[in-house]
């Protein structure tokens, strides 16, 4: 295979890649958005645990792709670290909508 059609896949693997990233911050968000919904949503510690149970329950189920283990195992580790009481949801939203408009540039060339 020519050096050439190695890079041209090459690039199609990342942003398949990148893709699945923007699907699983997608992902997160709304099951976010339909927890706050719920009568149980119980504040920022409420949230925060539910995320680490979403994260560990799609992690285990193999729901995404193998190579978002990484963005959960990253997620998760924020959490614990931030502290419970600690607001994520603006950063998931920064995150998102960053990876989004990436996407949607390199799907303009």
């Amino acid at each position: 295979m020519p050096v050439r059609n190695l890079i041209l896949a090459g690039n199609k693997d990342m942003h398949q890649s990148f893709n699945q990233r923007v699907h699983f911050y997608y992902c997160i968000l709304v099951a976010l958005k339909m927890h706050a919904k719920s009568k149980k949503s119980g504040g920022v510690r409420g949230k925060n645990n539910f995320l680490l149970k979403w994260l560990r329950k799609a992690q285990d189920n193999n729901i995404f792709h193998p190579d978002i283990t990484s963005e959960i195992e990253w997620l998760r580790g924020k959490i614990i670290q931030a502290g419970y009481d600690t607001d994520l949801e603006p950063m998931l939203d920064f995150v998102y909508a960053t990876a989004k408009r990436a996407e949607d540039l390199k799907n303009a060339d």
